[in-house]
C-alpha cells in the first residue's frame, strides 16, 4: 500500500520511544509550575519520513512505495525537543535502535496472525 506524503515539503517526525516517556514522567512534573508551562514530548532528531519508513521497511524487508500528494496527505511536522530536553535530558533511545525494537516485538506477532488487523 502506498504511502502519502506531500509534495511541496518534507515530512517530518520526532520519533520517541517508550522507554524515553517513562523516563520524561518524573522530570516534567519537577518542573510543572502555574502557568502552565507546555512541553512536547518528542525524540531529539526530526526526521524525514522517508528516512524513518524506508528504515522501518528495510527492517521487515518491505520497500515503502511513496506517493506524492499534497490534497491527500496527511498533517506532519516535528516539534522542537529544544524545552524538553532542557527539562528531562537527552532521549536515551535512538530513533533507529527504537524501530528496531519495536519491530522485534511486534513483527512475529503480526505475521503469526496474532494480530490479524494490524497488517
Amino acid at each position: 500500500m502506498p504511502i502519502v506524503l506531500p509534495g511541496s515539503h518534507d515530512w517530518v517526525k520526532a520519533l520517541v520511544h517508550q522507554d524515553d516517556l517513562r523516563a520524561f514522567i518524573a522530570p516534567s512534573l519537577a518542573a510543572a509550575s502555574v502557568p502552565v508551562t507546555t512541553v512536547n514530548w518528542s525524540g531529539d532528531e526530526a526526521l524525514k519520513g522517508e528516512e524513518w519508513i524506508g528504515y522501518l521497511g528495510s527492517l521487515v524487508g518491505i520497500d515503502p512505495v511513496f506517493v506524492y500528494d499534497d490534497d491527500r496527505a496527511r498533517p506532519g511536522g516535528a516539534p522542537s525537543a529544544v524545552l524538553r530536553a532542557s527539562i528531562t535530558g537527552p532521549a536515551a533511545v535512538g530513533w533507529r535502535d527504537g524501530l528496531e525494537q519495536v519491530v522485534r516485538y511486534w513483527e512475529p506477532r503480526i505475521r503469526s496472525g496474532e494480530y490479524p488487523n494490524a497488517r
